[in-house]
């Protein structure tokens, strides 16, 4: 007699398994990540002006602003990767 076992795998278990034991089980990443954007602050930036909520006090125009970590910079160091 030949028995059929059914080996298969159920890869959707798998993967709700290991977020459970990794503890980013709670993780929404479409919610609770954000793409950090560089941008240069100009004049008329809430970022330099003192009656927006968003106002730096440290801020200039002209500065590098990072939008995830609220952070101003004078200079950024670029890296080529790639190139072809």
């Amino acid at each position: 007699m030949n028995k059929k076992t059914n080996n298969s795998v159920d890869v959707a278990t798998i993967a709700a398994d290991s977020k459970i034991t990794s503890g980013f089980g709670a993780l929404d990443l479409s919610r609770d990540t954000a793409i950090p954007y560089i941008t240069i602050l100009q004049s008329g930036s809430p970022q330099i002006n003192p009656s927006k909520a968003e106002y730096i006090e440290t801020a200039k125009a002209g500065q590098l602003y990072n939008t995830v970590t609220q952070e101003t910079f004078p200079e950024l160091t670029v890296i080529p990767v790639f190139y072809h």
